[in-house]
């Protein structure tokens, strides 16, 4: 995927730590390299060519490998929503925390499979050019708005 931007470790571990210090939970690093890994195999456009199958398996792969020593269900729905944010995607990811947690409890409890995350994944952030480009639109006005408003 073109001009995709991607989290590195670093990043990833101290929003998993904030996400510990301000919800609760143990900290800490189970796999470090499982880890490394599954950041690395996103980058890899063969095998995942759209935001949806990166997406995906970064969501996943957090979710399934245990990365962490907790909070791997929160942790990954937070590192999709910015993942989202930082490609581009201004306004879908609001709709993606929303049906996010269910969905990521279903795939810890082996209820969806990760084919079943991507359908899900893919109804959330449709791969259409039209929705692209109205998601910057949006993002632009809101933006503008915003900065314009008194506070």
């Amino acid at each position: 995927m073109k001009d995709c931007k991607y989290i590195n470790i670093n990043f990833v571990i101290s929003i998993h730590n904030e996400i510990i210090n301000q919800t609760g939970g143990l900290s800490g690093v189970k796999d470090k390299g499982q880890l490394e890994s599954l950041l690395e195999h996103i980058k890899n456009d063969t095998y995942y060519p759209t935001i949806q199958d990166k997406l995906t398996h970064l969501v996943f792969g957090i979710v399934k490998f245990h990365c962490f020593t907790d909070a791997n269900k929160r942790t990954s729905i937070a590192l999709g929503y910015i993942f989202l944010c930082l490609n581009g995607y201004y306004v879908i990811p609001t709709i993606y925390l929303l049906k996010m947690e269910l969905i990521v409890l279903d795939v810890a409890d082996n209820k969806i499979s990760k084919n079943d995350l991507k359908s899900y994944i893919s109804n959330i952030i449709p791969n259409n050019q039209f929705i692209s480009i109205l998601n910057i639109i949006l993002y632009k006005y809101f933006k503008e708005l915003f900065l314009y408003q008194k506070v």
